[in-house]
């Protein structure tokens, strides 16, 4: 786990609420998991980021932030089925990928093309 359990007992003393775990096998089915928990079918726009390295993430996270949107991760060539799963569910109808080819290849693009309306 990214957080362990241990630090988890001290967070409790910050909220008089819960705290909850959300994750996943890896870090694209934990994106997937806060989408899926966060936001319902049909928003308007998705923020797609790669998930080798946190700087298009990070730069895009407050953007996707302001507008209400998920931001979702996915390897530099291919997109995960957990990801393709919760684009599905989410129906956006539109899909912002963030960095350059480096980030999303042509593949990647493609693919997105096809699952937007």
């Amino acid at each position: 786990a990214s957080v362990s359990d241990a630090l988890l007992q001290p967070l409790k003393a910050y909220t008089s609420g819960t705290v909850t775990r959300q994750g996943g096998a890896a870090r694209y089915a934990t994106a997937a998991t806060i989408s899926a928990w966060t936001y319902a079918p049909g928003v308007p726009v998705v923020y797609i980021a790669s998930g080798k390295g946190f700087a298009d993430a990070l730069a895009g996270a407050p953007a996707a932030g302001m507008q209400n949107s998920p931001l979702l991760l996915v390897p530099n060539t291919f997109i995960p089925a957990v990801v393709i799963a919760e684009l599905s569910r989410l129906q956006p109808a539109r899909i912002i990928v963030l960095g350059g080819p480096a980030s999303g290849s042509d593949a990647v693009m493609a693919q997105l093309e096809a699952l937007t309306p």
